[in-house]
């Protein structure tokens, strides 16, 4: 082999062996306690985020510190495994090669939650310190401590009727975080499930005292109170409720337990100021309709019936039993005329409705046609011919009848 093709052999291979050398970044940090003491043979892994790479892992030194020196670019996260200890705090500092900081990110860990993922290119530097306590549940996931279930999920196992199991989690979600209103609004819940209301006080005052303006607490507490039978601190905890807070759904929330309480007290006028005003925010809530129609009726406010009908949502303008029960305040009202009218309107919508026709017979009589009411009545008869009150009926008609003639 000549001088010249050794050159170029000699310079193909450097070239190639120059193309193969893979730029990476590094990542290391330093374990301690909550004390500042170094932690040594703490178990760290940093891990892909996605993607089929290895895991890369390594053990604490004597001074706590760890040291990795080719990792490919890519997202990842930290994982820590230490017995009986937990991350509680962190300290991650992400530069590119000019020393530029990326990432920079301090702070403390809840319990359960991931540590915080760092995406990284070629010639990074990564120096990502923990500091970790004593966890008697264990390290749990990413090595922050047992995983708390969320409080959806209790509420769920209240739901359920899983007392034991709720108390459980609501336990340590307490003890991880022991001014936590999430944990004492759950607990309060759970109290109120177990009968056990006065605690149940205690407990959703202790929610409010760490959140004054926690989302539903005063609608739980006044249930509570409600449980008590001290309804008229309900009443008052529900209207603080509804002049509190901007979420519409609580507030909605609030006027309907005002309305049904009030509807419950006898307290008909407050009553109906409640259902209005909720449909007032809500023109759409139906049920809020139908409770209002059901509570004028009651109190035969046919004309603000007559009003409330009109502009109701299509399900409820078209419901046959609310304009039946219409036309039935108008005859009590004594309004046949009226009443005719709706019960023309039941008539349209559900044809076969029967006592409709022996209503209709009735008001027909009221404003003294004759024809129509027995003609009404005759209907009633041939919908209804089993009906209990047939035989009293056809005597009606015969006696209209022979009447005319």
């Amino acid at each position: 082999m000549s001088k010249a093709t050794r050159i170029g052999l000699g310079l193909i291979a450097t070239l190639l062996f120059a193309s193969l050398t893979v730029q990476a970044a590094k990542v290391s940090g330093n374990v301690l306690d909550d004390q500042g003491n170094p932690l040594k043979d703490v178990i760290v892994r940093v891990e892909p985020v996605e993607g089929s790479q290895a895991a890369l892992e390594a053990k604490t030194k004597k001074k706590g510190n760890y040291y990795f020196a080719m990792v490919r670019r890519g997202a990842y996260r930290i994982v820590v495994a230490a017995e009986g200890m937990r991350v509680a705090e962190v300290d991650v500092e992400v530069k590119d090669a000019d020393g530029r900081f990326k990432v920079d990110k301090a702070g403390p860990v809840e319990p359960g939650s991931p540590l915080p993922e760092f995406d990284i290119a070629d010639t990074d530097t990564v120096k990502y310190d923990l500091v970790l306590a004593q966890a008697s549940a264990g390290g749990g996931t990413f090595g922050t401590g047992t995983p708390l279930m969320g409080s959806g999920e209790i509420v769920e196992l209240i739901q359920d009727g899983k007392l034991e199991k709720a108390r459980e989690e609501i336990d340590n979600v307490l003890a991880n975080a022991p001014d936590d209103p999430k944990g004492h609004y759950m607990l309060a819940y759970l109290e109120m499930k177990e009968s056990h209301l006065d605690q149940a006080i205690v407990s959703i005052d202790a929610c409010l005292e760490n959140d004054t303006g926690f989302p539903g607490a005063r609608l739980l507490k006044a249930a509570i109170l409600e449980e008590q039978g001290k309804t008229d601190e309900a009443m008052a905890t529900y209207e603080a409720e509804a002049a509190a807070v901007d979420d519409m759904q609580l507030k909605l929330n609030a006027y309907v337990r005002m309305a049904m309480l009030a509807k419950d007290l006898g307290q008909n006028e407050k009553a109906l100021e409640a259902l209005e005003t909720i449909i007032d925010l809500d023109p759409s809530n139906t049920v809020a309709y139908a409770q209002l129609i059901d509570l004028y009726t009651a109190m035969g406010r046919t004309t603000e019936l007559d009003a409330l009908i009109a502009e109701a949502p299509p399900e409820i303008g078209q419901d046959a039993t609310v304009h039946f029960n219409l036309a039935a305040a108008h005859y009590n009202d004594g309004k046949p005329a009226e009443a005719v009218a709706s019960l023309e309107k039941v008539i349209e919508i559900d044809p076969q409705a029967a006592d409709a026709y022996r209503l209709m017979g009735y008001c027909k009589v009221g404003v003294n046609d004759v024809d129509g009411a027995i003609e009404a009545l005759k209907h009633y008869l041939e919908l209804a011919p089993e009906a209990p009150d047939a035989a009293q009926i056809q005597a009606l008609i015969d006696g209209l009848e022979k009447n005319k003639g």
